[in-house]
């Protein structure tokens, strides 16, 4: 629930941008064009260097690999320096409706829509084709995040995807040799793996959640969430599903008897773990539990499982729901061309090895994935490969997607409380959004 909770409140504030600008097509026109007037003068002698503020959302250790690349940029030139602060996208917002903030930004890939429309977030296509720079090598589902209206707005650094972690031991207890490929055996599976003794659970297969679990569950039916063009959504009969889902599982026990066990648990980055300490068999998580296990759970018997697929839609095998890290220019900058450069260099392949490797999320670029920098994360190499699979899906840029996201959130505890159907959540998204997109 905290997780939720943090996230709703991570949407609202991206809710609130305004007064950065007019439409973003008129405004990089004129940049591009001073990016270009920069160029031509490269050859002047005698420059001084360039000063670059990179704000970024990461912390601790993440924060540390990200300054280790920052230094590599700084060592090996004398025009630009790069100065990297943490902070948060609420900082970000006030900088930038002011006109002030970094000169390059990280971002949360919901954002790209409304951000770009508002003249926040420079286009970066005009510079894409003048120096031939190769979008091809970047994993499709992360471009499609961060193109809108055949224009790109930002570049990812990282990808992460839900795979099915599960508790080896747990399913051989309960007779299971396997892991389930289809939906209708993965249900069974999930039902036979929970315990209920005396009204209380004692035992979860499975944990549902509206964050991440009806996105993963959603991808799983084969979900488009909104049109290609991001101008209409869809009522999406694979959502419906996924609600549907969750439903029927929280109705075995009650939504109150899971919220009340999930009160109980763990911090996730800890031995308390939920999974870790087998109160949960079987969990949706990214590529980066790999390493919270190695750290707090080294002797847990545990396996990775690809999403299951419709018992009638073998086509869907190894689906899932990508989601990238983001680095934008903000079109505030009074450094453009040296913003661009660093960006270059900071999703490039040397550089988005070294970060992510460290980091232990999944690199944005194809060419990254036989890196053997990701050898020594134990059973990172099957993300890796699911990661580049055909049925990796992504929501196209929306308008307003960060509300999007919130109100499915917001739908799921409607639902899951008896409120209102799954159908007549959606039919209401759409309804409440649709003329705002």
């Amino acid at each position: 629930m905290k997780k939720i909770m943090t996230l709703l409140l991570i949407l609202v504030l991206c809710f609130s941008i305004t007064g950065c600008g007019d439409k973003t097509e008129d405004k990089s026109t004129s940049k591009v064009d001073e990016v270009t007037k920069k160029t031509d003068n490269n050859n002047v002698d005698n420059k001084k260097t360039v000063e670059l503020n990179f704000w970024h959302l990461w912390t601790g250790s993440e924060a540390e690999a990200l300054q280790a690349v920052v230094d590599d940029f700084n060592e090996s030139q004398t025009d630009i320096h790069v100065t990297l602060l943490s902070t948060d996208i609420q900082k970000q917002l006030a900088a930038l409706s002011t006109g002030s903030g970094p000169d390059i930004a990280g971002n949360f890939y919901f954002n790209v829509a409304s951000w770009a429309q508002k003249g926040a977030m420079m286009d970066l296509s005009e510079l894409i084709e003048r120096d031939k720079y190769d979008i091809n090598d970047f994993v499709p589902s992360t471009v499609k995040t961060v193109t809108l209206n055949d224009r790109l707005y930002a570049l990812p650094i990282a990808m992460h995807v839900n795979m099915l972690y599960y508790n080896k031991d747990m399913l051989e207890a309960a007779g299971y040799d396997k892991f389930p490929e289809k939906i209708s055996e993965f249900k069974q599976m999930i039902n036979d793996l929970s315990v209920v003794e005396d009204g209380n659970i004692k035992q979860l297969g499975y944990m549902p959640s509206a964050d991440p679990g009806i996105f993963n569950i959603a991808s799983m039916y084969g979900a488009k969430f909104v049109s290609d063009d991001g101008k209409e959504i869809l009522e999406d009969e694979a959502l419906i599903n996924a609600y549907k889902f969750e439903k029927e599982f929280t109705d075995n026990y009650s939504y109150e008897s899971i919220a009340k066990y999930g009160s109980s648990f763990g911090k996730y980055m800890s031995p308390d773990n939920p999974f870790f300490t087998g109160n949960v068999a079987v969990k949706f998580d990214g590529e980066w539990l790999v390493s919270i296990i190695d750290e707090f759970a080294k002797d847990l018997n545990y396996s990775i499982a690809p999403l299951p697929y419709p018992d009638d839609k073998p086509e869907l095998k190894n689906a899932g729901y990508a989601s990238p890290s983001i680095m934008y220019i903000p079109q505030s900058t009074k450094h453009p061309e040296e913003a661009w450069t660093f960006l270059k260099y900071l999703v490039s392949e040397e550089a988005m090895v070294k970060f992510t490797a460290k980091i232990g999320n999944l690199p944005a670029r194809k060419s990254c994935m036989d890196n053997k920098a990701y050898d020594h994360i134990n059973g990172f190499k099957v993300f890796l490969d699911y990661a580049q699979g055909d049925n990796i899906c992504s929501i196209a840029p929306m308008n307003p997607e960060a509300e999007y996201v919130s109100e499915l959130i917001a739908q799921y505890d409607m639902i899951m409380n008896n409120k209102i159907s799954a159908e007549e959540a959606i039919e209401k998204i759409k309804k409440k959004l649709d003329p705002k997109m």
